[in-house]
């Protein structure tokens, strides 16, 4: 996750000084996308059920885990 955060803003510093406004819009865009994506990860195709990527069920509650990634992109 760190990693994937730190190519966003990798990515932002060598676009900013070519476009200014479009590295403004795609930073801001692709923490969302990793958000979105970090949700699918452990919640099933349906969005409804939690995989196997969570076997203690510590994210059961689907507030919760919006909650939780909203948190890590503070």
């Amino acid at each position: 996750m760190t990693a994937r955060g730190d190519r966003i803003r990798i990515c932002f510093e060598r676009q900013i000084n070519r476009d200014a406004p479009a590295a403004r819009r795609t930073a801001a865009m692709r923490p969302a996308l990793l958000q979105d994506s970090l949700r699918r990860a452990l919640t099933d195709r349906r969005g409804t059920g939690f995989n196997r990527r969570d076997p203690m069920r510590l994210f059961a509650d689907r507030p919760y885990l919006d909650e939780a990634i909203s948190r890590l992109f503070r």
